[in-house]
């Protein structure tokens, strides 16, 4: 359930969600965080490159989305230190 929800919050901020490609998924801290490799087409068709995402899902709260190469690192320590 975690992966097809972090899925979906994942897809809401690509710019061509119907071409997404996942990899690497995996959930830490009983599910309240998944981490993931997206990658998909840009405006103009071309290829991205996969990009570290991360979702964090806790109760009552708002869930948090990262997927950009410009945090590449925080999202990867996120995903191996949790």
């Amino acid at each position: 359930m975690e992966f097809l929800l972090a899925r979906a919050l994942v897809l809401d901020l690509l710019r061509n969600p119907s071409t997404a490609e996942f990899r690497h998924e995996r959930t830490l801290q009983g599910g309240e965080i998944v981490c993931m490799e997206v990658n998909s087409e840009d405006g103009f068709g071309g290829d991205v490159g996969f990009a570290q995402a991360v979702v964090i899902l806790r109760p009552d709260k708002a869930p948090v989305v990262w997927v950009d190469n410009a945090r590449q690192h925080i999202a990867r320590a996120a995903c191996e230190t949790a």
